[in-house]
């Protein structure tokens, strides 16, 4: 995301106008989510056929997923029933009497009165980052008419539960190579989200003699085209964006997912960071670092920008009027300023392609909103 000028051309591997080269990329990245969202999802399945046993009555090698590593003090440092618990929302009843069956050295009396439960769904972060992970996958691996192994055994796991948190690190490992942060595929379904055609061929040149069969592909469609006349200028100045549904709208969706998940700001507890660190020593905060590199490409390109405009772009909500070759920006503290549509895509246009800003469309039909990004 350095200088946008043909800079795309020059990036090894990224054929960003072929759309095998998508398809592979889809089959490597999205796919390789989908498989281990896949395996960790029947794995929680395979240990709810313990749901409601007491311990006594659930074989040894499964009921260290339940309370592996619990003491008379309570999980220790790293415990696997930890794990279990904060990725599934599956642990025991009665765990205070556990505690103190163990004080009291009543072992085979605290797998008498524990049984095995799993808690709702909904209240269980990760399961629920795993669910959507896995939807979103599937749902483009679908769409791109691309199929996947997803042979996995349960006893793996079971017999090596090192193999259960090893599939954590993966996951993890997986979602940091899709994201926008360190892969150009996904960074370009981000550029592409609102903005118009000239700036997309000035930053992608050889898209357009393959923009149609990308087009279909990823399926983009105009989010706003100009009334003017003239045939060329009205195709430079038309804004492009993501067809709800369709292959960009739903891994724009998986990267927000993504990074969203993988977000750990310092005001906030983070159990997700706690639990990638039974496999990650130092996991990276995916949200932080695409932000800061967006920001740092941004500061390259837009020292000639207005004060006063860069100022809007990165703060306030803009009220958007086109009509013919002239706009009308405003915000509700009183700022307004008309100048050409050409001038306006072209200033407004780094923020566009780096998703620092978003473009939504207005109450009419000549009206567009613009948000900036908060990070």
């Amino acid at each position: 995301m350095r200088d946008m000028e043909s800079y795309y051309d020059n990036v090894p591997e990224f054929r960003y106008w072929d759309v095998s080269a998508w398809r592979k990329y889809i089959e490597k990245y999205i796919g390789r989510i989908y498989t281990i969202t896949e395996a960790l999802l029947q794995f929680r399945e395979h240990l709810k056929t313990w749901e409601g046993e007491r311990l006594s009555e659930v074989p040894e090698e499964y009921r260290k997923f339940f309370i592996g590593g619990v003491t008379e003090k309570g999980p220790s440092e790293n415990a696997l029933s930890w794990l279990v618990w904060s990725v599934y929302g599956a642990g025991i009843t009665e765990f205070d009497k556990l505690r103190d069956m163990l004080k009291a050295n009543e072992h085979e009396g605290a797998l008498q009165i524990c049984q095995v439960r799993f808690i709702d769904e909904d209240s269980v972060e990760f399961l629920k980052f795993l669910k959507k992970a896995n939807h979103l996958s599937k749902d483009i691996l679908s769409k791109a008419l691309i199929t996947v192994p997803t042979s996995f055994s349960p006893y793996d796991l079971v017999r090596n539960p090192r193999e259960f948190v090893k599939a954590i690190g993966e996951l993890y490992l997986a979602s940091a190579n899709f994201s926008a942060a360190h892969n150009y595929y996904t960074f370009f379904i981000i550029s592409t989200r609102n903005i118009h055609y000239k700036y997309l061929l000035t930053a992608y040149p050889r898209l357009e003699t393959n923009f149609g069969v990308v087009r279909e592909f990823l399926k983009l469609e105009p989010m706003f085209e100009t009334s003017i006349e003239i045939e060329s200028l009205r195709r430079k100045y038309t804004i492009w964006t993501h067809s709800k549904g369709g292959l960009a709208d739903k891994i724009y969706s998986l990267n927000e997912l993504v990074m969203e998940t993988f977000n750990f700001p310092e005001n906030r507890k983070h159990r997700i960071k706690r639990i990638l660190k039974y496999a990650i020593q130092e996991p990276e905060d995916l949200k932080l670092t695409y932000y800061q590199l967006a920001k740092d490409a941004l500061e390259k390109v837009v020292a000639d920008v207005e004060a006063k405009l860069y100022h809007q772009f990165n703060t306030n909500k803009l009220t958007i009027t086109i009509n013919d070759l002239s706009v009308t920006v405003g915000n509700k503290y009183g700022f307004q300023r008309t100048m050409s549509l050409p001038l306006f895509l072209n200033t407004i246009g780094p923020w566009l392609f780096l998703g620092l800003g978003k473009l939504e469309r207005g109450s009419e039909p000549n009206t567009l909103v613009y948000k900036p990004v908060e990070v």
